[in-house]
């Protein structure tokens, strides 16, 4: 391209010190101060969370969600996972999951057409392991994919068929409208994966790669969101067919930008890159400015980079 691309991404009590730092009122004028080159199209929820108290709500799985505040802002944190604990595998057959058809994906094609000067980013939901994290808890489905597999299978499998039914309608809807499919599962922390890659592979795998399989079918990019230390995975996701990966945490284990471009740079677009931890949380605006360069320097060397930037109050 002639120029990195730009995305952008804030907290609301971000989008609202902007709006008044430009005197605007809506996102699109916000996206165009920002030179912003992406858009993000997503269905409306048929069904809405159920209000279980003033600060808890329940989703369509019947996992509940506490909304906390930090001051400025909020953020919300899973308090109730419906299958911890000691379940069988009938007890996962007869859990009542969602329904298909929770999403309304009419409004997306007015959406693309709105925003047709723009790379247009689809999504249509969390991914497997999100899903299945939250509704049989984190602790205990790490622990079935190593000593309960079955298990973790029969949860997955009932997981995975509303995952494919949304992006199907998605791209039955809107496919060849949008440029890039966006998905997220979030399996790494700090230091490594949360699992194993061989692990990784035998689950997770033929799930991302028919994801893609899809995605490309309709002549779109795959974006897949993996925080944390993702290296060790890197050759899986590749294989599987993710194109562009975010957002590059670059503090986290053998993330750092140079060796992430030789290793990978002919195979990933590195969507981010950013430093999410320490730069744009305490950094003064030189230290911003440095880090954003730096990485354009390294990973936009011959293409393959987006400059992403997903900021939070301070």
């Amino acid at each position: 391209p002639d120029r990195v691309p730009i995305t952008f991404d804030a907290e609301k009590e971000v989008y609202d010190k902007l709006f008044n730092h430009f005197s605007i009122h809506t996102k699109e004028q916000l996206w165009d101060k920002l030179r912003v080159d992406t858009w993000f199209v997503g269905p409306q929820p048929r069904i809405k969370p159920k209000r279980i108290a003033s600060d808890i709500t329940e989703d369509i799985w019947g996992v509940r969600w506490r909304t906390a505040s930090y001051g400025s802002g909020s953020y919300t944190d899973v308090i109730y996972n419906p299958l911890k604990g000691e379940i069988t595998l009938k007890d996962i057959e007869n859990y009542p999951w969602p329904p298909l058809e929770v999403n309304d994906f009419s409004n997306i094609p007015s959406q693309c057409e709105q925003q047709k000067n723009r790379a247009l980013i689809g999504h249509a939901g969390l991914g497997l392991f999100f899903r299945a994290s939250f509704v049989r808890g984190m602790d205990d489905l790490l622990m079935d994919f190593m000593l309960e597999p079955e298990r973790a299978k029969a949860i997955l499998n009932k997981i995975e068929p509303f995952i494919f039914y949304q992006i199907k309608e998605y791209m039955r809807v809107a496919g060849k409208l949008i440029d890039i499919f966006y998905l997220a599962d979030d399996f790494c922390m700090q230091t490594a994966p949360l699992i194993p890659p061989h692990i990784f592979k035998e689950f997770f795998y033929p799930y991302l790669k028919q994801v893609a399989e899809i995605v490309h079918e309709n002549n779109c990019k795959f974006l897949f969101h993996c925080c944390g230390s993702v290296r060790p995975l890197l050759p899986i996701l590749i294989e599987a067919g993710i194109d562009i990966l975010e957002p590059i945490q670059t503090r986290a284990k053998g993330m750092e930008v140079e060796g992430l471009k030789k290793d990978f740079g002919e195979k990933l677009c590195f969507y981010g890159s950013i430093d999410l931890q320490e730069v744009l949380v305490k950094g003064d605006k030189e230290t911003v400015k440095r880090e954003v360069i730096k990485n354009i320097e390294i990973l936009g060397k011959g293409g393959g980079s987006v400059s992403y930037t997903h900021l939070r109050a301070h």
